[in-house]
């Protein structure tokens, strides 16, 4: 089985390397930083090595050209992409330590009045070039005091990958230290389900829309919150994550769960399905040949150089597989054999692994990456 290194730096060049795809890449034209950040220069040390490692790595043939939007679409969604709605965590300024929803309206920064029909919206936000727009709606069949919250965020036009990011769910109206709704929505109201339970994983629609017209679907499987033990699942205490290692093995593991760490301030687990499917329609078979993206995404935060700055690391395991769905037809055996056989085939292997450091500029609702690194291998 053939196996290729895909390079991100300044250019996208396909490189080959034994039995493995790899694509990595430091964000480029980043936002100035200030000196002797410790954080920064641990990940510019990193990235010295993963320089060195693709620097024995040798062009590939035009055969591999499009890999890596086929099989390794997490990179580029990633790439160049500090925060995003997929990291689960808009960070509230350090002043804001009861954290809450961790969703993607910062009401954090002022009080949003609830109404139903009530729209708002946000420039430059969670990252600057987005923009973020949310509805509210009266979700009083639900339960008491409930809205329904809807947030799209919309990538720029001359974005290659992502068209706009969707998330919905429910908010309880509730005053600070009470049950009591105030009519405001603010860092006190919780998330929660369809029976009004508070849970702050649910959510009713959670999906990335690519500009091919592909969807990924995604599902908070946990979420930590180790200085807020009363939003974890059943208001237990528990620690977070360890950091995830940018040098650690990139192989397909056997599944385990992370190394706890009590000084995270945030981790999540989110799996995910991504499914691009073409559709034939010929007079001999009419079916569909779609090919799948299954993955589990660990993400975990920590406080650094002595509280200034956030550091967050990611790491995802997924496997592309191949599924072959017939209506009709009478060459179905002979597209079974082309579509590499039976259902559900594993194509490819990944592990992603990133690391971004993040600043909160003075005056700034929301927290921006400042120095990060990134790395996929396929196999």
């Amino acid at each position: 089985m053939k196996k290729i290194c895909l390079f991100f730096g300044a250019a996208l060049v396909v490189l080959m390397l034994g039995g493995c795809a790899w694509l990595w890449g430091p964000e480029e034209e980043l936002p100035p930083t200030e000196e002797g950040s410790a954080a920064i220069e641990a990940l510019e040390s990193n990235r010295a090595v993963l320089e060195a490692a693709n620097a024995a790595l040798n062009p590939a043939a035009a055969e591999f050209d499009g890999f890596n939007g086929a099989f390794m679409q997490t990179f580029a969604v990633e790439y160049k992409s500090g925060l995003n709605p997929q990291t689960l965590s808009v960070r509230m300024p350090p002043t804001e330590k009861r954290l809450t929803a961790k969703a993607t309206v910062p009401v954090y920064s002022a009080a949003i009045p609830f109404a139903d029909a009530a729209t708002g919206s946000y420039n430059d936000y969670p990252e600057p070039g987005l923009i973020t727009d949310y509805v509210i709606a009266d979700a009083s069949g639900v339960a008491p005091d409930v809205y329904k919250i809807t947030v799209t965020t919309e990538y720029p036009v001359d974005d290659p990958v992502i068209d706009y990011y969707i998330e919905e769910y429910y908010v309880r109206d509730e005053s600070p230290g009470s049950a009591t709704p105030d009519g405001s929505w603010t860092i006190d109201d919780p998330i929660v389900d369809a029976d009004g339970n508070r849970d702050q994983k649910f959510r009713t629609i959670m999906e990335m829309h690519f500009v091919d017209g592909s969807v990924r679907y995604e599902t908070i499987v946990k979420m930590i919150f180790p200085n807020a033990p009363d939003l974890n699942d059943g208001g237990l205490a528990e620690d977070g994550f360890a950091a995830f290692d940018i040098l650690g093995p990139l192989d397909y593991p056997e599944l385990a769960y992370p190394v706890s760490d009590p000084a995270a301030e945030f981790s999540s687990v989110v799996v995910y399905s991504h499914e691009m499917a073409e559709v034939y329609d010929y007079p001999f078979w009419t079916g569909t040949a779609a090919q799948d993206i299954i993955g589990v995404r660990y993400y975990t935060e920590h406080s650094v150089d002595d509280g200034e700055r956030l550091k967050g690391t990611i790491v995802a395991y997924e496997k592309t597989i191949s599924t072959l769905t017939s209506q009709a037809g009478t060459l179905l055996d002979q597209l079974q054999d082309l579509f590499v056989g039976s259902e559900h085939d594993t194509l490819a292997e990944s592990v992603f692994r990133k690391e971004v450091v993040f600043e909160l500029p003075q005056g700034a609702i929301a927290w921006e990456a400042v120095a990060m690194n990134s790395i996929m291998r396929s196999h």
